[in-house]
């Protein structure tokens, strides 16, 4: 026989093993996967092997949550507590105790476990959360119920145990998402970013708000981060920069520049002309006009 038909062979062999095995699973346990084939795992309250399970004494074993004047009752894959000396079965989610009546008489009771309420044969689950009376969730936080009680989880922008929770400060731990030159303020559960160091732009500066933040722009006439410095921008150091005549001399301002006519020029620095332009100008007028006359004589 070759080897490759001795590995199928042993291969077949361990499936239908494995196969049989997981067809022979009791009833009362479930069949799963193993790397080597199957197995069979018995349900709560069982116990067994090779595929057969049988019920747990839980009571026998002393293995339940049966409390003071309470009697155990093993059932088949489970148990339950009754009071003593009455027939009510408590619930399983409810425990016996000895209650004294309006009468000062004192009985074995049925009473259902903390975050229940019912008669103690049937409980049902308390919503804590339904009302603030009923649980001790910070004003900051969140009430999730749960089966039987709840848990509190504070919001954003604040950290502790729920119970008690605490501003986080975004600004100090860093944790804001705040770009320069904007700056972190913090606010009660959040924090903001506003413009320059504590919300101040630059004396030659304006704050512009955006849709989220808002940020410092240096005036016109000045450049710089709008926070820190907004320094005087030099128009007449460029003859880009101002719009002065060529005539004309420019005089820089804080933010701003004046241009100022030559000596010897007239205008208001933007258009300059001297004296001599004018009496030439004056003097082609009249000789115009005196041709003008002479060719009509």
């Amino acid at each position: 026989m070759s080897m490759q038909r001795i590995i199928l062979f042993l291969f077949l062999a361990i499936f239908a093993s494995s196969t049989a095995k997981a067809e022979t699973c009791d009833a009362k346990a479930v069949c799963g996967k193993t790397d080597y084939g199957f197995t069979c795992t018995c349900n709560k309250g069982y116990e067994g092997t090779d595929g057969a399970c049988v019920n747990i004494d839980e009571c026998k074993l002393n293995i339940s949550v049966c409390a003071e004047y309470e009697t155990c009752n093993d059932l088949d894959g489970s148990f339950n507590c009754t009071c003593d000396d009455i027939d009510t079965t408590c619930s399983e989610l409810a425990y016996c105790a000895n209650v004294t009546d309006d009468f000062n008489t004192t009985a074995p009771t049925c009473l259902c476990r903390l975050g229940f309420t019912g008669n103690g044969s049937h409980c049902f689950d308390i919503d804590e959360c339904l009302n603030v009376t009923t649980n001790d969730c910070h004003t900051n936080a969140l009430c999730n119920n749960t089966f039987g009680s709840y848990v509190c989880s504070c919001n954003g922008g604040y950290e502790g145990d729920g119970v008690n929770c605490t501003d986080i400060d975004e600004c100090e731990t860093d944790t804001h998402d705040c770009q320069q030159p904007l700056s972190c303020v913090n606010s009660v559960g959040s924090f903001g970013c506003v413009c320059g160091r504590n919300g101040t732009c630059h004396d030659y500066a304006q704050c512009l708000f955006l849709s989220n933040a808002s940020i410092c722009v240096c005036n016109p006439g000045h450049i710089g981060d709008g926070v820190a410095s907004c320094p005087d921008i030099d128009e007449c150091s460029s003859p880009r920069e101002d719009q002065c005549d060529a005539n004309a001399r420019c005089i820089n301002t804080l933010g701003s520049y004046d241009c100022a006519c030559k000596k010897g020029y007239t205008g208001d620095g933007s258009q300059c002309s001297n004296g001599n332009s004018v009496k030439y100008s004056c003097l082609l007028l009249l000789s115009f006009i005196l041709s003008t006359l002479h060719v009509l004589v």
